[in-house]
């Protein structure tokens, strides 16, 4: 697994963009456990029928800005990242 760098966002609403990531992650299969402060999501995959991977992360909140550290396999940082990201908009 890599660790990938931090990163942050600012938010509008917390509540609702951690309900967003969660749908996000469980609709990839994935777990989110967590509320407005800090928690933690994983999700795992196949890439067509080749090749597997999986990413476990976790997050802190400090007033509207969310922190998001994560670590992956079978996939770049920065496409992982990218997608995360996502998830957090």
């Amino acid at each position: 697994m890599a660790d990938c760098e931090q990163f942050s966002v600012t938010v509008k609403d917390v509540d609702q963009t951690l309900k967003k990531v969660q749908d996000a992650v469980k609709k990839n299969g994935g777990t989110f456990t967590g509320d407005k402060t800090k928690g933690s999501f994983s999700a795992s995959g196949k890439i067509a029928w080749v090749k597997s991977w999986s990413v476990k992360g976790e997050y802190t909140v400090s007033g509207n800005k969310i922190s998001i550290k994560n670590t992956v396999d079978g996939l770049s940082c920065s496409t992982v990242s990218g997608e995360i990201q996502d998830w957090f908009k």
